[in-house]
């Protein structure tokens, strides 16, 4: 395993299957979630990927808390689509529902998916 340092400091590991991880537990998928990257997120969700989308980070986040708390509904779809699981909860006990201000994701832990 191989850390670096990015220019601000924060740690990189890099495995040797190629996996990047940064210090918090992040990984790729839970960046293009959280910052709404959907071409990057369906690049790394695609058959080349091989990436598990329920991956929680140190503080127990997912990818699909990181979406809902940046109120990323298109992102969170995609998400479902690809079989994240909606009830998994933080390192404080928050489902991915309790970080959305959106009326979209309700405190059922559910998305609402409307045309």
């Amino acid at each position: 395993m191989l850390t670096l340092c990015n220019r601000d400091g924060a740690g990189v590991t890099h495995t040797r299957s190629s996996r990047v991880m940064l210090q918090s537990g992040y990984i790729p998928v839970h960046l293009a979630a959280q910052e709404g990257h959907s071409e990057m997120l369906a690049l790394l969700l695609g058959p080349a990927g091989n990436v598990d989308v329920n991956s929680q980070a140190k503080n127990g986040l997912t990818v699909l808390h990181l979406a809902a708390q940046e109120n990323h509904l298109p992102i969170a779809q995609v998400l479902l689509q690809h079989s994240c699981t909606i009830d998994l909860q933080t390192k404080v006990s928050q489902h991915p529902s309790h970080l959305s201000s959106s009326p979209a994701i309700d405190n059922n832990q559910s998305i609402v998916i409307s045309d």
